[in-house]
């Protein structure tokens, strides 16, 4: 299976300029970030079948779900590496000339957040085609989406929610 996005799906808020000249390392964070992305929301076993049978109608109905939260995931890792670069004397922060360096945080927590609630979306849609999907056995605690329901946080804790269900503040945090 060849890759769900491609270099040009970031535009918009999730832009990235000059595509065409780092495309080589843009699809590098593609293939390193997307297969990781998928076992995490889908699971092994329904990562593989999407891998294998991609054609399917089912993983097609699929993919309006994952192609946003997808950009948004590898654009948080990819603008976090930008931010330093490797140089012959060690790490250093880019410098551009008649412009200043501002934070790219902004940016990458609300491409995670957006992720987050792509990912809630995600979640509810495999539940509720349970048979189409049978191999999904990903299970988020109804407390997530219910703040009402408290018991499994306070049996489980919130840290048994996996990263890419927990949204992120401005300090990356």
């Amino acid at each position: 299976m060849a890759s769900i996005i491609q270099p040009t799906d970031f535009i918009g808020q999730n832009n990235i300029p000059n595509k065409t000249e780092v495309g080589e390392n843009l699809q590098w964070f593609i293939d390193k970030y997307e297969p990781k992305f998928l076992t995490k929301l889908l699971g092994a076993e329904l990562y593989t079948e999407l891998k294998d049978h991609a054609a399917d109608a089912r993983f097609v109905a699929l993919l309006p779900y994952l192609k946003p939260a997808i950009v948004d995931y590898v654009y948080w890792f990819y603008l976090e590496d930008q931010n330093i670069l490797n140089a012959t004397s060690g790490a250093a922060k880019p410098k551009q000339q008649n412009s200043a360096n501002a934070s790219e945080y902004p940016k990458m927590v609300r491409a995670w957040n957006e992720m987050v609630e792509y990912n809630k979306e995600t979640n509810k849609f495999l539940k509720d085609n349970e048979t189409t999907y049978p191999e999904y056995t990903i299970v988020i605690p109804t407390w997530y989406y219910n703040w009402f329901d408290w018991g499994w946080y306070f049996e489980y804790g919130c840290n048994e929610l996996p990263d890419i269900y927990r949204v992120k503040n401005s300090l990356g945090l």
